[in-house]
């Protein structure tokens, strides 16, 4: 039974399966029949202890598998509906053209976000085992509740020959025989659902460590190859500037990139310009040819950590 107290114990998660009060039976003469119910008394009273804390802990387990189940289904459902509704102009709204292929496509990335949800929370009900805690907490009660009734069927089979009579020697020690080896079937059972939920607890952690662990793995590397492209793409390049006429020029050329200049008075034929920003850029060449001012100019896209080639042939301004 739900009450106050057991909610905010539960909640608290101070709830656990506590044995009933032991007093050690004294076995004095003229007491043995009591001792001994006594002694069956406390071991059915921790049996049914175990018993009313599966049953108590259950219904959360169950609950939070139920909403995570239907929640799922919701959430993989709406993603598989939502790119057909779509698909039917259901959602267009009188939009056409662009207008309606970005909305369509919004709502199709609902739809995958959707299946996101669902594949959370599937990982967040096995992570945290509500589910499988939920089968383990009914089984293990219902064996706890099978052990006690056949325990308390086979005691009632063993005392009725003794119509009465307190036992002692052989037949008292296999009623106290009985009554141990039922204590240790129901702890074994107890101890096989707690194992079960540490090696369940043991394994879904290291596989949530492994997939941590991937996960960071795979951000560094993608972290890192961003970083290289990023890098790569802000590398300058050169140009590789040939002047063919050179030998006609009354003296060297000098070399402007988007009205910067890079060179000046270079006299060999062919030249390289450094540290050349990547992009279009505007190459001018200028000089002097038969006492008059010669120039070239044109567009140059150079790419990252790379070398373009270039031949120009200057020319006499018109004046």
């Amino acid at each position: 039974m739900w009450t106050w107290e057991s909610i905010r114990r539960r909640l608290a998660r101070s709830y656990n399966i506590q044995p009933p009060q032991w007093a050690a039976p004294s076995w004095q003469t003229g007491n043995t029949q009591k001792c001994l119910d006594e002694l069956r008394q406390y071991v059915e009273r921790d049996v049914e202890a175990a018993i009313d804390w599966y049953y108590a802990k259950k219904p959360w387990k169950a609950w939070a598998s139920q909403l995570l189940k239907f929640t799922t289904l919701l959430a993989t459902g709406l993603g598989g509906l939502l790119p057909i509704v779509s698909a039917t102009g259901f959602f267009a709204g009188g939009r056409s053209g662009s207008d309606r292929q970005i909305h369509d496509l919004q709502v199709n990335q609902i739809g995958y976000l959707c299946f996101g949800l669902a594949a959370a929370l599937l990982a967040f009900d096995k992570y945290f085992g509500y589910s499988t805690g939920w089968m383990r907490y009914i089984t293990t009660a219902m064996s706890l509740e099978t052990l006690l009734r056949n325990f308390r069927l086979d005691w009632a089979r063993s005392t009725a020959a003794l119509a009465g009579v307190t036992p002692s020697g052989a037949v008292l020690e296999k009623l106290l025989q009985k009554i141990e080896d039922f204590c240790i079937a129901a702890r074994t059972l107890v101890e096989k659902e707690t194992q079960a939920w540490v090696m369940e607890f043991q394994t879904n952690l290291s596989q949530l460590e492994k997939e941590a662990r991937a996960a960071v793995d795979s951000a560094r590397t993608a972290a890192e190859k961003e970083s290289r492209a990023t890098a790569d793409s802000t590398r300058a390049g050169a140009i590789n500037l040939s002047v063919e006429n050179l030998p006609d020029l009354d003296h060297g050329y000098d070399v402007l990139i988007d009205g910067e200049t890079k060179e000046s008075s270079v006299t060999s034929k062919t030249w390289t310009i450094m540290d050349v920003p990547p992009g279009l850029r505007r190459l001018e060449v200028t000089s002097e040819l038969s006492g008059k001012t010669a120039h070239t100019s044109q567009g140059v896209k150079v790419e990252p950590a790379s070398v373009v080639a270039v031949s120009v042939t200057l020319t006499p301004l018109k004046s």
